[in-house]
């Protein structure tokens, strides 16, 4: 199934803030819907659950 793939370059210049944004767009409560409006599979186990966030 693979996974979702991120990357900061060693060059970035806001790697911290670069950071929070990957962790934000990675929150269940982000990510399921957008998943579910693409007919995608959820590489996380709580969302194909259908847990919420903790």
């Amino acid at each position: 199934m693979g996974g979702w793939e991120f990357g900061i370059h060693s060059t970035s210049r806001h790697k911290d803030l670069a950071w929070k944004l990957i962790m934000l767009m990675l929150e269940p409560n982000i990510l399921a819907p957008w998943l579910v409006e693409q007919g995608f599979l959820p590489t996380q186990v709580a969302i194909g659950k259908g847990e919420s966030p903790s």
